[in-house]
């Protein structure tokens, strides 16, 4: 099963692109991007690994497999809707809304990072 997630459309900027506050030692590295997407890697000294992406808000909606996972809105910081995935395996993914689309995935990671990540966005 899938969950589509529809957006509304504004214009993104190359020098818009925003990462999110990483944990001391995390590293970032750029892997694809063009004038509508952005797709980061984000490592930490321990070898864990996330996924960021930002793309352009459009009509085209997101696809998350919502397979084996429990999916529930949550508030970040108050001001951004969020949907949380959360799979058997461990993974976690968070996709919200604040001017982009963001989206925040990783596995076996402390929940409390990435929804950190997410929030200083």
């Amino acid at each position: 099963m899938y969950t589509g997630i529809s957006i509304v459309d504004i214009i993104i900027n190359k020098d818009l692109f925003i990462l999110p506050d990483m944990p001391e030692g995390w590293e970032s590295e750029e892997i694809s991007s063009d004038s509508g997407l952005v797709f980061f890697i984000l490592r930490s000294p321990a070898g864990q690994c996330l996924s960021f992406q930002q793309t352009i808000t459009d009509d085209t909606p997101i696809w998350l497999d919502s397979t084996d996972c429990t999916v529930q809105e949550i508030s970040l910081q108050n001001r951004s809707s969020a949907q949380l995935f959360t799979y058997t395996d461990g993974k976690y993914s968070i996709i919200w809304e604040n001017r982009y689309t963001f989206l925040l995935t990783g596995k076996d990671i402390d929940l409390d990072i990435l929804l950190a990540m997410a929030e200083s966005i």
